[in-house]
Parts: structure tokens; sequence; C-alpha cells
């Protein structure tokens, strides 16, 4: 035990320059060959990650709901799938047939019944003010038949053609004003049978929509997309730090080695994100509606994060060429100064 304690104490600088220099050409070799697999290992990491092509897109989102909540949405199976749908949220190999045409014609209607519904919601907001003007003519109609009532009660045989002229004018803004309310009524009912009608409609659309993508769910090729997207595609809020419910959202496309995927799903995601963020998110008020706007779109799809094959082989390589000869190094002066047994030197003394 004391020897060995001993002959550690008495290894030197000099000892490990002499095991450096007699095993140098091994040392070489390991830290040529850890110099050639960083350079390489560099070089294939930066055409891997030069394969991951996409791009990016960002919106302003304004919306009753939590910002988790969309997200929730946003990385659901509905709309990774909708990516791969059609303008009409179809299968392109459906179109032109019955059921296609069909589910196009109560989409239609849907839209003419909603285009008829903003229509009269903004004849609807006139009203107020009409009904308010109204009102008014009518009140100072009223009071002025009234007053002419009362002089010719008071004055007995006084002509009445000045209290018929102002009665007819009374029962004129009578009769304007009871319009505009009935009118305003007649609005508001009609706007809430729309509304219903319309509710019923997407309902029946919903169910042919969800028949017609039966075959479309089940394929495999498709399902896979449905995956890679899901993995490819990134939501990140920044949200409004002065005003509630309001946040910018950046869309990151990454998809690795498709290319062609990306492509596909770049301006899908410029067209359809707002539309799917509005409807989806359902308030219990009307007027407290989800907006969701577009700050910039998704351009050419790219490579996600371009690097350098050279300057990530040189970088690389320099990094394992460094840690080959220090490891190198120390394992040889471990092993040969206190692993493999030391001859004894001439000085030594052996303790008996």
């Amino acid at each position: 035990m004391n020897e060995n304690t001993n002959n550690a104490q008495e290894i030197t600088l000099l000892d490990i320059l002499k095991v450096i220099k007699k095993r140098i050409k091994n040392i070489l070799c390991i830290t040529l060959a850890a110099l050639l697999v960083g350079g390489l290992a560099g070089a294939a990491l930066a055409f891997l990650n030069n394969a991951t092509y996409g791009a990016k897109a960002q919106f302003y989102v304004t919306s009753p709901d939590s910002n988790a909540y969309i997200l929730s949405l946003l990385r659901s199976d509905s709309f990774a799938e909708s990516l791969l749908l059609d303008e009409n949220g179809l299968p392109a190999d459906k179109v032109g047939t019955d059921e296609y045409n069909a589910l196009l014609a109560m989409k239609d209607e849907v839209d003419a019944l909603e285009l008829e519904n903003k229509n009269k919601e903004l004849e609807l907001a006139k009203y107020p003010t009409r009904i308010s003007n109204a009102q008014r003519n009518y009140q100072t109609a009223q009071a002025e038949y009234e007053f002419l009532a009362t002089l010719v009660i008071e004055n007995t045989g006084t002509d009445t053609t000045e209290l018929a002229a102002a009665k007819a004018l009374r029962d004129s803004a009578r009769i304007a004003y009871e319009t505009a309310l009935n009118e305003s009524q007649l609005l508001t009912e009609t706007i809430d049978d729309n509304a219903r009608l319309i509710k019923e409609k997407k309902e029946e659309i919903k169910k042919a929509t969800d028949i017609i993508l039966v075959d479309f769910r089940q394929n495999e090729d498709n399902q896979s997309k449905v995956d890679k997207i899901k993995k490819s595609v990134t939501y990140q809020y920044a949200e409004s730090e002065t005003v509630s419910k309001q946040a910018s959202l950046t869309v990151s496309i990454a998809v690795k080695f498709d290319r062609e995927l990306a492509e596909e799903i770049a301006p899908k995601i410029n067209e359809k994100l707002p539309e799917f963020v509005e409807d989806s998110i359902v308030s219990e008020k009307n007027t407290d509606k989800a907006e969701c706007t577009v700050i910039s779109l998704a351009g050419d799809v790219g490579s996600a994060d371009y690097k350098n094959p050279i300057t990530q082989a040189v970088k690389y390589g320099a990094l394992l060429t460094a840690a080959g000869l220090v490891i190198s190094a120390a394992v040889y002066v471990v092993v040969d100064l206190f692993i493999k047994p030391q001859p004894a030197k001439k000085d030594e003394t052996v303790e008996e």
C-alpha cells in the first residue's frame, strides 16, 4: 500500500511527457481519426439540418377564449387535416362527384344566408336612431295636438281646422314611430331565424362532410401526413401586456426531408388558419367574437434553419480533434503510469 502511494507521488511531468513521446504516433492517429469523424459529422449534420423545409407566418388574434384553448385547436388533427383538403374543405379526388356538388350547394345556401344576415344586421344598426327620431317627432306632434285641443275646449266656437291638421300630423307621426318599431322587430326576428337556420345547415354540412371524409381519413398516406404536419408545425403566442385576450401568433413550418409537403401546407396556413380560428370559437355573446388577421404571410418555402456544411465541418472537426488529442493522451498516461506495473528505479530503496 505504501509502495503504490510512493510510486504515485514520484510521477512527475517528465514522466508524463515521456509517455506522450512514446505514444505520440498512436495519439496522432487517434487525433486524425477524430478530425475526420468530426468533420464528416459536422457536414452530415448540416446536410440533415438543411433538409428541413419550412417558412413562418404571423397572425393577430383577439378572442374571448384563452390562448391555450386556441393552441389546442390548432394542434389538433382537425386543423392538420384541413391543410390537406381543398378550398371547400373536401378531398380533391372527390371533385365533380354528386356528393361533392350537393355539399357545395349546401355551402352556397349557407353563404347566401350569412350574407343576407350581414346586410340585415347593418340595416338593423340604423334603426335605434330612426326609432329615436320617430318617437321624438311623435311626442312633439302629440304635445302640439294636446295644446290646440285645450284651446278649443276653453274657447267654444273656435275654428277647429288647425286642430284637425295637428291631429292628422300626430297620427302620421305615430304611424311612422310604430312602423319603425315593427320593422326593427321584424328584422330582429328574421336575423334570429336565419341564424338558427344557418346553424342547422352547418350541422348538416358537417355530417355530410364527415361521410365524404371517411375514405380520406382511413387512407394510411393521409394519416401519415397528418401526423407529420402536427410534428412539423409549431405555434407560439406573444400575449399583449396592455389588452387582455389579444396576442400575436407565430406559426413555424419545419418539415424534415419533404419539401413538397411544406410547399403544400404553407399557402394553406395563410388561407385557412384565420377562418379556422374564427369558426371554431363559438362565443356565448354575438358581440364577443374571435378575430384573426394576417400580420405576415408564410412566404416561399426554403431551408428552415440553413447551416453552411463547410463551417459546420470545421467546427465539429476542431472540437473532436481537441477532444481526441486530450482524451487519448490522458488515457495513455493513466494506462502507462498507473495501471501497468512500473519498473523499479535504480535509486529506489525497498522497505524491509
